[in-house]
């Protein structure tokens, strides 16, 4: 099926005679009817081929109406054997897959051979054989190809985009002044594409880049520009040529040529204000407008030969149409140059293969300034890291829990058997496990996973598609510069694991309906793991403050002592409490019930509340680790058949404090005259306190660990496969959680550091799935991930003098309980924070989520399905920002005075906005994007990192981070708001995302559909051309 526009074809026939190839009057034969028989007879007619188009009027004049056109491919023509008139001198076109025949005839034989020889070559096939065959026998003379790639929009990745890690040494902007209007009368759709000549002797055009399409307009003013870098590849003789295009049709990339121009870098050096305008010439060599070229050398460090840095002025000199600026101004610009060097100096620690795209905005106050943007992506280098050493850890700890349920001894058969069970699923983890580290320490592929893995088992632990989008803006008018980052990363979901069962979300719910122990609205697995991560705190406190005593009392520091006896009297209670709650008795108790000791030489027999072992294997004692019991005789611990009642054993660890408290403070009142002798008196009933606590925790641990064999064996198919597919998506989580860590601390100074190690860092996650089909299972399973990243802690140290980029790597360190992320900081940065004399350099971290739908899914999903995943989400994770905001509201009322009053009118601003967010989280209405953007206006108010993600971080997503930056510039940086949407319309088609669906699936199209067209906002919509249904 063709598309055509009938009314710009008519006015292409029309055209003057010396834009066709050939015209002239046929006589056409048709097919008339009348009252009683059919005839053919030749109707006179004009005929006027262009190209492969031919097209043919009602009469012999050119002002008659214009009834088709024939589009002469596939067919075939030659002389009429069957014309039995002989009047004319005929012949035939034949299209191939079509039984008609198009029969034309003159007057004249020179003009039928005249016509069969235009008629012969005009088909694009033919061109194309031609143009072969001229290429080949030039290249068999010349031995290389005479054609760079012919397609100024799909050509090669530009130079620009190809390497983001160097400022160009020179850059170009272009303007066009009256281009000539559409055949049709409307204002063309244009942009420039711009060449390089290579010099001698390959002296052939080079591509290197285009702007944007700048839409309906005769006097285009183009965003983007044109870096040139590898100044090696220049000299002042070097040509370059611009070549103005005008589009047709967006989708099909169906373009003319208006016309180009070419000069030589020395023609930019020697012009005033390093400013040309050229007359644009088309093809026949007409008049067709003027492209102004403006320039400035990037890199002060760069010398072409023979010319000297003065012959260049700053962007504000030649953007301007004063003809001084003052040196602040020029300054200005030089400053940024040198921070855009130092921040990609900075990233390419964290980061791998920069891209860069540039562009310029006017400004809204002064028409005479700009705005200039650096548009960066960079591919995260822990993509494969981090899930790699996550998966080392959790081989151990699984190791781990095995031994821990093994030192419970032997058990009565049938709990026997479901400890067997469970161990046989750890194993199969662990071997599992094992697999993922050894491919992924053998992985030699891309830094990044692209998004068409998205779905692969052997990758799955790691993020999808986790890039940096970072846009720097330098603002002309004010002399300021601005940073913003965005990571943008692909939903942590387990995506190898399919969704036939839900999300990660879904499968707890399921858990915990089919629990038959709650506590505190808690599964009993929940709830067990809290409690022993606490009292395991706070047994290691309590062995803590024994050791402070004892070391206050080898120096007879009373007040030090004193001190040792509160902390130990406030967490010995705070232990001695959850010890005696319900939960740890009745654990204690069905323990000892399901326990076999051996009597004598007889069989095995049930024990009489017998206890021992440990869950946590670093808290066991050594003298405890036999499955015998233990108990105290009032002298020391003995071994015995029977075991004593667990309140005893929790009153025997309480008086053993009471009495290490009350001879405290027997030895203060009656101070000795050796320091030594307070050790004396106190080492006794301090080890004896120790062992109390031991065997207390130690009992307690045992009873935990047999409950957790209880409550997992009647669900554990549901329970392994929640534990894998949450490990799964908890790698890639941290892993995405890091990187932004890293970008957010390069870019803090000394006070939002400071925040970061009061009350922690905030992390906002911005998601863009739909509550329908699998997306809803994806959003189940990146609810509970983000979630999961409380239980990370960095942990900040400083790092080796001139360590390289394998020394500043992040380590990850403990358990599924929590686990701490070490991040060497960079000596110079290190020093900057000022953090040498923080004593706790420890970072919490505080997620957060905000979710809306955007595509057809969503709309599906409102309409007849169920959105209230999403709405929990949202009101959940306000209220936790809103308790973030108020620890933040603390921690700047807690600063001097003067930070205090400077800070008040941002509070109140945050304030505002926390409240409009709320407003927005309960209202009822579709699509609401506004709650994404106040909560990433938000999260930068408050010093937050910032995530974007959507299925896989191409698409969706490109279209929210871009408006983003399109939002800030117009916030924060002044953008005139009647570029808005040309700007968003450039980041785009033109900026790093474009690049971002080249490296995940091969196109550079965002894979949208008419129908997902048609569902997103508006503001969410890809420019025409830049979009296509394909498989991604």
């Amino acid at each position: 099926m063709m598309r055509f526009n009938s009314r710009e074809l008519s006015c292409l026939a029309r055209q003057n005679s010396d834009r066709f190839d050939k015209e002239g009057v046929l006589f056409a034969k048709e097919r008339q009817e009348g009252i009683f028989r059919k005839s053919e007879v030749y109707v006179e007619r004009l005929f006027r081929l262009r190209g492969n188009l031919l097209f043919y009027f009602k009469t012999k004049e050119i002002s008659s109406e214009v009834l088709g056109v024939f589009v002469l491919e596939r067919f075939i023509v030659q002389l009429d054997d069957d014309d039995e008139d002989g009047s004319y001198y005929s012949f035939i076109i034949i299209f191939e897959g079509d039984d008609r025949v198009v029969r034309l005839a003159t007057q004249v034989e020179s003009d039928r051979d005249g016509w069969i020889g235009s008629l012969h070559v005009a088909s694009y096939e033919c061109m194309k054989i031609q143009l072969q065959s001229l290429r080949e026998q030039l290249r068999s003379r010349t031995g290389k190809d005479p054609f760079a790639s012919q397609d100024p929009v799909e050509s090669s990745q530009s130079q620009e985009a190809a390497d983001g890690t160097e400022d160009p040494f020179l850059t170009v902007c272009l303007t066009c002044r009256s281009l000539p209007l559409e055949t049709s009368g409307r204002h063309p759709d244009t942009f420039a594409s711009v060449h390089y000549m290579l010099p001698p002797p390959d002296e052939r055009w080079v591509t290197h880049a285009h702007t944007e399409i700048v839409e309906k307009s005769c006097n285009p003013v183009y965003v983007a520009m044109i870096g040139f870098k590898n100044p090696q590849s220049f000299s002042i003789a070097t040509r370059i040529k611009v070549t103005i295009y005008s589009v047709k049709e967006r989708m099909t990339n169906t373009m003319t040529q208006i016309g180009s121009i070419i000069f030589n870098l020395a023609d930019i050096f020697d012009a005033p204000g390093n400013t040309i305008s050229l007359k644009l010439c088309s093809f026949d060599y007409a008049d067709v407008g003027s492209v102004i070229v403006t320039a400035w050398q990037g890199d002060s460090s760069f010398r072409l030969s023979n010319r000297s840095e003065e012959s260049f002025v700053s962007p504000d000199e030649m953007l301007s149409s004063a003809s001084v600026r003052s040196s602040s101004q020029n300054n200005g610009i030089g400053l940024v140059s040198c921070q855009r060097r130092q921040n990609v100096t900075l990233l390419k620690m964290y980061f791998a293969n920069l891209i860069c795209k540039t562009f310029r905005f006017p400004v809204k106050s002064s028409p005479d300034h700009q705005l200039f943007v650096y548009e960066y992506m960079g591919e995260g280098r822990l993509t494969y890291i981090m899930p790699r050493q996550l998966l080392k850890l959790l081989v151990e700890e699984e190791k781990n829990e095995i031994e821990k349920l093994q030192s419970l001894g032997m058990l009565v058969e049938d709990w026997d058997r479901a400890r067997q069970s469970i161990n046989d699923y750890r194993l199969s983890m662990i071997a599992l496990y094992k697999q993922h580290v050894n491919y992924l320490e053998t992985y030699k592929g891309t830094t990044f996973k692209p998004s068409v893995k998205k779905a692969h088992k052997e990758v799955e632990f790691a993020p999808t598609n986790l890039h940096l989008q970072r846009m720097m803006v330098y603002n002309s008018d004010r002399d300021a510069a601005g940073t913003y980052d965005v990571i943008t990363v692909g939903a942590f979901t387990a995506g190898a694991l399919k969704y036939r069962n839900g999300g990660l979300r879904r499968m707890i719910q399921q858990l915990e309906q089919r629990s038959t122990r709650v506590s505190k609205d808690k599964t009993s697995h929940a709830a067990l793991v809290e409690v022993m991560i606490e009292m395991d705190v706070l047994q290691n406190a309590t062995n803590a403050a024994c050791d402070q005593a004892c070391t206050a009392a080898v120096q007879g520091k009373a007040d030090l002592l004193i001190a040792a006896m509160a902390e130990l009297e406030n967490d010995g209670q705070r232990l001695f409490k959850i010890c005696e709650c319900d939960l740890i008795t009745e654990c204690v108790n069905e323990y000892s019930s399901a326990r076999v000791t051996e009597v004598g030489s007889g069989s095995p027999k049930p024990a009489k509340r017998e206890t021992s072992g440990s869950l946590r294997a670093a808290s066991k004692p050594t003298h405890l680790s036999s499955p015998d019991t233990w108990r105290w005789s009032g002298t020391d611990f003995v071994k015995s058949p029977t075991e004593e009642p667990w309140d005893l054993t929790c009153l025997n660890a309480k008086a053993a404090v009471v009495c290490v408290i009350s001879k405290v403070d027997e030895l203060i009142e009656q101070p000795p005259e050796r320091a030594v002798s307070w050790l004396d008196s106190l080492s006794p009933l301090i080890i004896k306190l120790k062992r109390c606590i031991e065997v207390m925790c130690s009992r307690a641990t045992s009873g935990l660990a047999f409950s957790s064999i209880k409550d997992c064996s009647p669900n554990l198919s549901l329970v392994h496969s929640i534990n894998y597919r949450r490990d799964v998506v908890f790698s890639q989580a941290v892993t995405a959680a890091t990187t932004g860590f890293l970008i957010g601390l390069l870019t803090s100074d000394e006070a939002s550091v400071r925040q970061m190690l009061n009350i922690g860092v905030l992390l906002q996650f911005e998601n863009l799935l739909s509550c329908h089909g699998d997306e809803m299972a994806m959003l189940e399973d990146m609810s509970v991930g983000v979630s999961d990243l409380s239980k990370v802690v960095f942990v900040l140290e400083c790092a080796a003098r001139n360590a390289n980029e394998d020394a500043l790597v992040p380590s990850i360190s403990g358990d599924r309980s929590q686990f701490l992320v070490t991040v060497p900081v960079p000596e110079f940065l290190f020093a900057n924070l000022k953090l040498e004399g923080v004593a706790n350099r420890a970072v919490r971290v505080v997620p957060v989520l905000f979710s809306i739908g955007i595509n057809e899914q969503a709309t599906l999903a409102e309409r007849f399905g169920d959105v209230s995943l999403q709405e929990t989400l949202n009101l959940e994770n306000y209220h936790r920002l809103h308790t973030y905001f108020e620890s933040y509201q603390q921690f700047v009322q807690n600063q001097s005075s003067d930070a205090a009053s400077s800070a008040s009118s941002s509070l109140l601003n945050l304030e505002n906005q926390i409240r409009h967010l709320h407003m927005s989280v309960v209202s009822k209405r579709n699509k609401n994007v506004e709650v994404l953007q106040q909560a990433a206006e938000i999260c930068r108010l408050l010093n937050g990192v910032r995530f974007t993600s959507c299925k896989s971080a191409k698409d969706r997503t490109a279209m929210a981070v871009t408006l983003e930056q399109v939002q800030l510039l117009q916030r924060e940086n002044d953008l005139a708001p009647d570029v808005f949407f040309h700007a968003l319309g450039s980041f785009r088609s033109e900026g790093v995302r474009r690049e971002n669906t080249q490296k995940n699936a091969g196109v550079r199209k965002y894979a949208f559909n008419s129908i997902q067209l048609l569902s997103l906002p508006k503001l969410y919509r890809p420019p025409n051309g830049t979009y296509g249904n394909y498989e991604s």
